[in-house]
């Protein structure tokens, strides 16, 4: 898979956001008071990666596929034209007419599959729920990526949602560098071109034609979300961990019925805490078997101060319990401490991912949580940004902000510790008269680091301590 880096996503309109835009980088945080639109926006981080992963295992596409469609498909008859030798040359592949064509067909299948996504995500009965509270007309958002070396043109797409309307446009390079594909997509192209020069019959040719336009595509848009999986922890994980087993008994597998009040719908799970859940349901007591779960173990020998067990009942289900360091009997989730039902869903989830190229979404990784630990797991997650992952968090919390400007303090100081500047975003949700707009904040060691916004609570207790004690006098 190829990796993404500098992707970027502008935001118009979309549900409490008025605008914005922000890049995605190894730690990326957003921070700024409720209701002003950070989860939507990782909600919408989260959808696009999905969808770009399904995408991704669904570009092996069969012969059998292949033969059944190619009675009346139009991309079929555009490739009958297609000469590999004429657009694929030693370092490049020319991306002609033909190609582009088949791309724009794509497309239209891709935006119908990306419109069912999001409002999968989000819970929405129709995606028009998208649109700004505020009563415009449509959202709009724009999602760009570096070339990184594939290309000269970064890679971008533009979406449009409207009341009636769900418009994906994709814009494509005139050419793609063979040499900066990675090892494994570099395998991968060799391996059908050599197939089609050994294939003679005209259908074969076809059918090796129609899997490298697949592959191209599929390299394109890769340069935007790329990864070996997507999580993401929702803010009610504790009760989700309390109830795990109620929660499932519903089978949240099937389509749950929508819930329907007055004039308006909604879905009684949104598909992030539906996807939390099914995770949960194939976790193993042995993890998975990469160097990631030491991360778990740091968690739980550093904050938790025991173990997070996993046991499976007859038909396999998972039940899940708390065992201190210093004890062998096991505790359930609920007669522990909210920190451990907080942490524990984190750990579980550590231990079935790779090592690294993961995108991990956690919303409000303060909660429940001391200051000191507060600093002491964000310490932990720079670790999972800096091992080659990209993490995603949205915060109320100073502490959590305080401790991103030390990171970066204490890497100038030795480049062994601590993350650069240019490795951490992060983003101010700000309300106003017209919505939330969202603004970066720049670290700044000549004002103290990054600017949060929450020295405007600081500066207000400070004030009414002042007056409380002059009254006292």
């Amino acid at each position: 898979m190829s990796t993404f880096s500098h992707t970027s996503i502008q935001v118009n309109d979309f549900g409490p956001i008025w605008r914005g835009k922000i890049e995605i980088r190894p730690l990326t945080v957003f921070t700024g008071a409720s209701h002003t639109g950070k989860s939507w926006l990782a909600m919408l981080v989260y959808a696009l990666a999905q969808h770009s992963q399904k995408f991704q295992h669904r570009n092996n596409y069969y012969k059998e596929e292949f033969y059944n469609e190619s009675e009346g498909a139009t991309n079929i008859e555009k490739l009958n034209k297609l000469d590999i030798n004429d657009f694929v040359t030693k370092n490049s592949i020319a991306v002609s007419a033909s190609l582009s064509q088949f791309f724009e067909q794509s497309d239209l299948k891709r935006s119908k599959d990306l419109e069912i996504e999001i409002a999968r995500t989000f819970g929405f009965v129709g995606i028009s729920q998208a649109i700004s509270w505020r009563s415009r007309k449509s959202a709009n958002l724009q999602v760009t990526s570096t070339a990184a070396g594939i290309s000269k043109t970064p890679a971008s797409i533009s979406i449009s949602i409207g009341k009636k309307h769900f418009r994906y446009r994709s814009d494509y390079p005139e050419s793609i560098n063979i040499d900066k594909l990675n090892s494994h997509d570099r395998r991968a192209f060799d391996r059908l071109r050599n197939s089609n020069r050994e294939n003679q019959e005209n259908i074969e040719t076809r059918y090796q034609e129609f899997r490298l336009a697949r592959f191209l595509y599929r390299v394109l848009n890769d340069r935007l979300f790329s990864s070996e999986r997507v999580l993401y922890l929702p803010a009610g994980r504790v009760g989700l961990m309390n109830s795990f087993r109620t929660i499932v008994g519903a089978s949240i597998q099937s389509e749950l019925d929508n819930v329907t009040i007055g004039q308006f719908q909604s879905r009684p799970l949104s598909g992030v805490v539906v996807d939390f859940l099914q995770m949960l349901t194939r976790v193993s007591p042995k993890g998975y078997r990469s160097h990631q779960k030491s991360a778990a173990s740091r968690l739980e020998q550093d904050l938790l101060l025991g173990s997070i067990e996993v046991v499976l009942n007859q038909v396999g289900f998972p039940y899940f319990f708390y065992k201190p360091i210093d004890g062998e009997q096991l505790l359930p989730l609920n007669l522990s401490s909210s920190m451990v039902s907080q942490l524990a869903p984190v750990v579980l989830l550590l231990k079935e991912i790779p090592a690294k190229n993961n995108i991990i979404i956690l919303e409000e990784p303060e909660a429940h949580l001391h200051p000191m630990e507060q600093v002491r797991f964000l310490r932990e997650i720079s670790r999972w940004a800096k091992g080659g992952n990209k993490v995603l968090l949205t915060t109320h919390s100073e502490w959590i902000t305080e401790a991103l400007s030390n990171l970066v303090m204490e890497n100038k100081i030795d480049s062994n510790v601590g993350m650069k500047a240019k490795d951490i975003g992060l983003w101010r949700f700000i309300c106003g008269s017209q919505g939330t707009e969202i603004k970066e904040s720049v670290w700044n060691l000549g004002s103290g680091g990054y600017d949060d916004g929450f020295e405007e609570v600081g500066d207000q207790l400070l004030n009414e301590w002042s007056w409380y004690k002059g009254d006292l006098n």
